[in-house]
């Protein structure tokens, strides 16, 4: 047996999982020495977790690599035997030699955590980071050590040097480290060090918007939200929706009527000529919220109820109209004015605008179903185009279920089509469709859990809806 081990050991000496199997074998069978020795020829084989961490590019703590578990059986066998501590020993006299040697940070750093030492983690990532101030993984690590530690403003401090360093490390994972900044009352100063980043080194702006509608709720923080929301437009003008739903669902409508936030809200709403090569319905394209009635608001309706009565809104009606004679290709721009004339109560010259989109053949080709699902709830207020109302939901129900978006049926333009089809008499038309969607929806995207839910909500749902419409066999066998 002990020929074959021997023998094995030798035809394994670069595989540093069988050795890892020889060394739990020796250990087990009190050879210890042997043991030993085959840890240490695993550490000098693997390297060390925080040595990746340091060379990483991307943020470590977001995009993780495994260790390499023959490393970690290697150093238990020597906590277990005690070697561990005079290694740490050695490594603490050759950094005293060595105070620029990256390498036996990273080692010391990695042995403190299993010998658990942490108390002196922290001062040696400090003296780490000392010697090298590039060393950006390394002051990562120090921010979530003193993070942890209970030292918040210690960490932001860190987490700001870090921001000029490696914005993207930040701004990836800025809803936990926002926290730290509140815990230690430095918001403002998070929010000022963002806005002062340079943003072409930022590759994903969502996260810093989703800060700025955080930062809406609160008046205090009203206007650095503000210039760091100018900075935003600019910089990534194809995020403008994002920013207005993000406006939107902070619920403060009177954030429209300070004049540098409406200049901003005009460049939002005012499509550049890039938009409308992909979008000529900008601006009316995209449904931001659903109500269980069926109706449904646009991100622009957020910005309407903030000018609402305001010496503003004819300002942005006069933008919205010039741009929309410049490029009458922009058919969200006539759906925009004739939202501002509803609100102003001029509902004549609304429905002029809606009717003359519905009947365009061209603006009808690429409207997309959320554009039909807005302007046809619309025209349905009005007796003498609820016909044209009509036919755009059955264009919304027939775009959307291409795109599978239409599986939840409570929230989707069937609930007006079903709606439309009764007033209009064709109650059997909309028995069909609602038999029909309940068979047809489909929620693989989910776990059997949740597909189970949702196709209960769709069948409670469309039972309710049959027994209005007088079909109470066909609900009593949705409810069974």
């Amino acid at each position: 047996a002990d020929a074959v081990i021997a023998r094995t050991e030798r035809q394994s000496s670069n595989q540093p999982p069988a050795l890892a199997s020889l060394m739990m074998l020796y250990q087990s069978q009190g050879k210890t020495d042997r043991a030993k020795q085959l840890a240490h020829m695993l550490l000098r084989k693997t390297v060390s977790p925080m040595t990746t961490m340091a060379n990483a590019t991307r943020n470590p703590n977001r995009y993780r690599t495994n260790p390499d578990p023959s490393r970690a059986q290697a150093l238990t066998v020597l906590q277990q035997t005690g070697e561990l501590k005079t290694l740490v020993g050695q490594l603490e006299s050759q950094l005293e030699r060595s105070p620029g040697s990256s390498k036996l940070y990273e080692q010391l750093i990695e042995f403190y955590g299993i010998t658990g030492q942490q108390d002196k983690v922290g001062p040696l990532l400090e003296k780490a980071i000392a010697s090298r101030p590039d060393a950006f993984a390394l002051r990562l690590q120090l921010a979530k050590h003193l993070e942890q530690t209970n030292k918040s403003k210690d960490a932001c401090d860190h987490y700001l040097e870090l921001l000029k360093q490696k914005p993207d490390w930040i701004t990836e994972d800025l809803y936990s480290i926002r926290r730290v900044f509140q815990q230690a009352d430095r918001t403002t100063d998070l929010v000022v060090a963002i806005r002062d980043t340079n943003f072409k080194s930022i590759r994903q702006p969502y996260y810093i918007i989703d800060l700025v509608g955080e930062l809406m709720r609160d008046e205090k923080n009203i206007d650095v939200a503000i210039e760091l929301l100018e900075r935003i437009v600019v910089s990534f003008p194809q995020y403008r929706s994002s920013v207005l739903s993000q406006i939107g669902n902070s619920g403060n409508t009177k954030i429209w009527q300070n004049e540098r936030m409406f200049q901003i809200g005009k460049k939002m709403v005012i499509p550049t000529e890039l938009d409308l090569k992909t979008d000529p319905w900008s601006g009316m394209s995209q449904i931001y919220s659903r109500s269980g009635n069926g109706d449904v608001t646009s991100q622009f309706h957020y910005m309407l109820r903030g000018l609402e009565n305001s010496e503003r809104m004819e300002d942005l009606r006069a933008s919205i109209q010039e741009t929309a004679k410049e490029r009458p290709e922009w058919y969200g721009g006539e759906s925009m004015l004739a939202l501002i004339d509803l609100q102003a109560g001029a509902k004549d010259g609304a429905r002029k605008r809606l009717e003359s989109l519905a009947t365009n053949e061209d603006a009808m080709k690429s409207i997309p179903s959320d554009s039909c699902w807005l302007i046809g709830q619309e025209l349905d207020k009005f007796e003498e185009t609820r016909p044209l109302a009509l036919m755009l939901f059955e264009k919304a129900v027939t775009t959307a279920s291409d795109s599978n978006s239409s599986n939840q049926l409570q929230y989707s333009p069937i609930q007006k089509l079903i709606k439309s089809f009764s007033d209009f008499g064709r109650k059997g038309e909309a028995r069909e469709l609602l038999l029909k969607s309940v068979k047809s929806a489909t929620f693989n995207e989910y776990d059997a859990q949740y597909s189970s839910y949702q196709r209960t909500e769709n069948s409670l749902f469309a039972a309710t809806k049959l027994l209005e419409m007088q079909y109470p066999v066909d609900a009593v066998q949705m409810y069974r």
